[in-house]
């Protein structure tokens, strides 16, 4: 946190250039406004119309003037500000996290094997209902009732 100290040595560093870039945009007002009297004015107050154009570039001059006073401020009032925060941030110790512990690795996934010939428990009895292959007789996997093909090796069934 800024002392009172470095808070008035900040707030007096913004007033000063505050007042400089005002300076400097009073004197682009002054120019503009001293335009006509530096010109010829015989000239202007003849020439309604070149009159019309000086005051419209005078007025330019204006804006100008006071848009660079007014930036010119509050561009030394954020400077001072950022600065005053930099210097205060890089005097706190940074943050160290505690150290984080090393996740293990899960164990390597298990070799997909293909389904070894499965043997029915039960032995197959024909009947009327069981007159449709239950198993497949070349990779053991049970076939939906109906089934001409093994869903699971593609081997063409023989009904019995």
């Amino acid at each position: 946190m800024p002392t009172w100290g470095r808070s008035f040595v900040l707030a007096l560093k913004t007033i000063i250039f505050g007042i400089l870039w005002g300076i400097v945009g009073i004197i682009i007002i002054v120019i503009g406004l001293l335009l006509p009297m530096m010109t010829n004015p015989q000239y202007y107050m003849n020439n309604p119309n070149a009159m019309v154009g000086l005051m419209f570039g005078s007025l330019i001059f204006v804006i100008i003037g006071s848009v660079v006073a007014a930036l010119g401020f509050y561009a030394s009032l954020i400077k001072f500000t950022i600065e005053e925060a930099i210097k205060e941030l890089t005097g706190i110790p940074q943050y160290r996290p505690p150290p984080v512990r090393p996740v293990p690795s899960p164990p390597p996934p298990k070799p997909i094997t293909p389904p070894s010939t499965v043997i029915p428990t039960k032995p197959i009895v024909k009947t009327e209902e069981t007159a449709v292959l239950q198993y497949c007789p070349d990779c053991g996997a049970r076939l939906p009732p109906g089934a001409i093909f093994c869903p699971n090796c593609g081997r063409k069934l023989e009904k019995t």
